[in-house]
């Protein structure tokens, strides 16, 4: 099997919130430049500047914060962790979302996909941030427990064959915190992915005890 490169696309699949809040940035920037256009020129002696600041001069934050390990997620009270075997996957790049959603971004290589995993107390739809048609015919459910016994269920759901990528969205949550796993090459994989879940759910469980 080839190894796939794995895709630095940082702004795909930002959570609902997220998106909103660099529309909203944006169209405030756009009625600022048009206020400044139809202003009536002054007559003045002193010197004035004829530039004036465009909607692509504005500088739109990067929700997004890299950072070293897992163990910066704590900081947000999230656990999110890969599965320790190099075998499953590889090439992690840790990040936070608006300081309040962990990410790691990484390579699954049962399935050869570029894999972004997520956790966050907002609804599981939101955090993914993956709104592709799905094919409810393949819709699954798995389940695994944690070492407390608590059951976890784990929807996985396959982007219809039409869509213009065939990704794998596995969902869950524990307490009060969504987890999501996307996977956007994994189409013909539902079960490897699903199995990846539960290996992240086992490396994330809070009552778990770090090896």
């Amino acid at each position: 099997m080839m190894n796939k490169i794995i895709k630095r696309v940082r702004i795909c699949f930002l959570p609902g919130a997220a998106v909103w809040m660099m529309l909203a940035m944006t169209g405030c920037a756009g009625d600022s430049a048009k206020a400044v256009e139809t202003m009536e020129p002054v007559e003045t002696t002193a010197e004035v500047s004829t530039e004036t600041e465009t909607a692509s001069d504005v500088s739109i934050p990067n929700p997004i914060t890299e950072a070293d390990s897992p163990d910066e997620f704590e900081a947000a009270g999230l656990r999110l962790e890969l599965p320790v075997d190099e075998a499953l996957c590889s090439d992690p790049v840790y990040s936070m979302i608006d300081g309040q959603i962990a990410q790691i971004e990484f390579l699954d290589k049962i399935t050869d996909s570029y894999a972004i995993a997520r956790a966050g107390r907002i609804e599981a739809e939101e955090l993914s941030g993956i709104y592709y048609v799905f094919d409810d015919k393949r819709k699954q459910t798995w389940f695994t427990k944690l070492e407390d016994g608590t059951k976890v269920d784990i929807t996985v759901q396959v982007a219809s064959e039409n869509s213009d990528i065939h990704g794998v969205l596995a969902t869950w949550s524990i307490g009060d915190t969504s987890y999501s796993l996307w996977e956007d090459d994994a189409w013909e994989y539902p079960d490897a992915v699903a199995k990846m879940a539960i290996e992240i759910i086992k490396r994330s469980d809070p009552g778990a005890v770090e090896e």
